[in-house]
């Protein structure tokens, strides 16, 4: 992205995030309301996903590892060090995260 693509897509996180934020209480939302947040989200759970070993020791033996995060609770905060996040989220999902099995 050059860098006046890179601050329109923060400009249009903030704005989603405010608007968001504005909303009365806890409210289930189509992602497709939210576009610039439905990418920043997805940009997390690939962060998320690719942080989760496909295996792990124990005791001198390796095992496989897959996590489904059935109910995943994310809050995505800016680097400016805010303490409030920009937007928090339940996402639900099936998806299995770590080593994939050939089956």
């Amino acid at each position: 992205m050059t860098q006046a693509a890179d601050e329109a897509c923060r400009l249009a996180i903030e704005r989603e995030a405010q608007d968001l934020r504005r909303s009365p209480g806890v409210s289930i939302s189509d992602a497709a309301e939210w576009p610039a947040l439905r990418d920043l989200l997805r940009s997390a759970r690939v962060a998320i996903a690719e942080s989760i070993p496909a295996t792990f020791e124990h005791e001198g033996a390796t095992y496989r590892l897959t996590v489904i995060p059935w109910r995943l609770g994310v809050r995505v905060f800016g680097l400016s060090g805010d303490g409030e996040p920009l937007f928090q989220s339940v996402v639900n999902s099936s998806a299995e995260l770590g080593h994939q099995s050939d089956a």
